[in-house]
């Protein structure tokens, strides 16, 4: 992870060796070429709707809310334990103009889907789809269904307060949310609503 006190300049230079490693890495499993299209699509309906158009900002898109999947890939390579505040302007600035510019979406993607936060469970951080998978549904992603698939997909908000299986009944009201949303059933109320209140 980099200092938080360095310039872009730096960190240009340092992120193409960063995304090399966390791609060699053990963590980095799931091929994002071996998933489905539909289950990217899932996700970035969810997360990033403009994901492929988009710069790492986007203040517009329906249900899209603060963080794009960019720049929650950017908390990962920028950040020791990211905290709002200050250093969400700090990442949405490296976001725009070091990840951005220097790293593939399908490189974001991959690295994002391998090493996304979903949550702690039994004291063990989760990190990435398939190590969800395993702890939470004792099977590998490719085992999941979309119910199973998309109840994962709703912890990323907030990963411990909708825990599949610690608070399952929330994560449960939050993933028929998801399936309104993704029958184009329903319509958040604005970008901010990435709790999907438009959808109940």
């Amino acid at each position: 992870m980099l200092p938080p006190a360095i310039d872009l300049t730096w960190v240009r230079v340092k992120t193409p060796g960063i995304v090399e490693s966390l791609l060699k890495s053990d963590q980095c499993v799931l091929d994002i070429d071996n998933i489905s299209k539909g289950r990217i699509t899932m996700l970035l309906t969810v997360e990033d709707p403009t994901f492929y158009e988009n710069k790492g900002l986007d203040f517009s898109s329906p249900g899209a809310g603060f963080t794009t999947i960019s720049q929650g890939l950017g908390k990962i390579l920028y950040f020791d334990g990211f905290k709002p505040g200050l250093r969400k302007i700090r990442l949405i600035f490296l976001t725009r103009y070091a990840l951005y510019p220097l790293v593939s979406k399908q490189e974001i993607l991959h690295l994002f889907i391998n090493y996304a936060y979903l949550g702690n469970y039994r004291g063990k951080e989760i990190r990435g789809f398939e190590q969800a998978s395993r702890v939470y549904y004792k099977k590998s992603f490719e085992e999941l269904t979309n119910d199973e698939f998309l109840s994962l997909v709703a912890m990323l908000i907030n990963p411990n307060e909708y825990n599949v299986v610690e608070n399952e009944e929330k994560n449960h009201e939050r993933v028929l949310r998801i399936k309104k949303l993704l029958a184009c059933n329903c319509r958040p109320v604005d970008w901010k609503d990435d709790v999907l209140n438009g959808c109940k």
